[in-house]
């Protein structure tokens, strides 16, 4: 039993160093120490807020530690050709405040950009975005990825699917498959036009769809 328990123990503390599960830890005496991962296109000035909502939260940027790490798609907002208006001095504020920018080197080779092509303020990384972040949580730095989709968008890919099911479950309806045939194959409502059948049964199709 003892012996058991000493191999679940070393286990556990494996897993938590490799950042599998975590492990209970004291909380630090000093600055928190915070790594954001930023990878969505979509989720820039999201992230951003984050942090800036972060340093706030905590008292200040004397309190906080920050590291944000960007790789993937995520990059490519932080080219200087695309970049928004207004995110370099969003990028200076947050440096003001101590935060470090880390642009992924691999992500920066498939991208074909080098430090002068992105926004001032980032360090190349060339050990890559995730090797990076895993130092970071060996050194003791909570991760954090903020939502990569908000609720409401979660909600409306339900409700799409939702009425998606409903108009096959009216095309089925208004074109029952013969006993005996072979399984029809499942089509929109947008295709039930090109279905070569007689006039009267495309309109009354067409009303069952819009009932539903």
């Amino acid at each position: 039993m003892e012996n058991r328990r000493g191999f679940f123990a070393k286990a556990l503390g494996a897993l938590g160093a490799l950042g599998i599960v975590g492990t209970a830890r004291a909380a630090p005496a000093g600055k928190q120490k915070v790594a954001y991962h930023l990878s969505d296109i979509d989720k820039v000035g999201f992230v951003l807020g984050n942090i800036r909502n972060h340093i706030k939260g905590m008292g200040g940027p004397d309190k906080v530690d920050i590291q944000l790490v960007v790789h993937g798609p995520a990059l490519k907002a932080f080219h200087t050709a695309q970049a928004k208006a207004g995110l370099q001095d969003s990028l200076n504020a947050l440096q003001s405040e101590g935060v470090a920018l880390n642009a992924c080197g691999n992500t920066m080779r498939a991208q074909k950009v080098e430090l002068p092509g992105i926004l001032k303020g980032f360090v190349r990384r060339n050990e890559g975005g995730v090797v990076v972040l895993a130092t970071l949580q060996q050194q003791g730095y909570t991760y954090l990825r903020p939502c990569r989709k908000p609720l409401r968008m979660c909600l409306r890919s339900v409700a799409r699917a939702s009425r998606a099911a409903g108009r096959q479950r009216a095309a089925n309806r208004a074109f029952p498959r013969p006993p005996g045939s072979a399984r029809r194959p499942r089509t929109g409502a947008r295709r039930l036009s090109s279905t070569v059948v007689h006039r009267d049964r495309v309109r009354d199709a067409a009303c069952a769809i819009l009932r539903s």
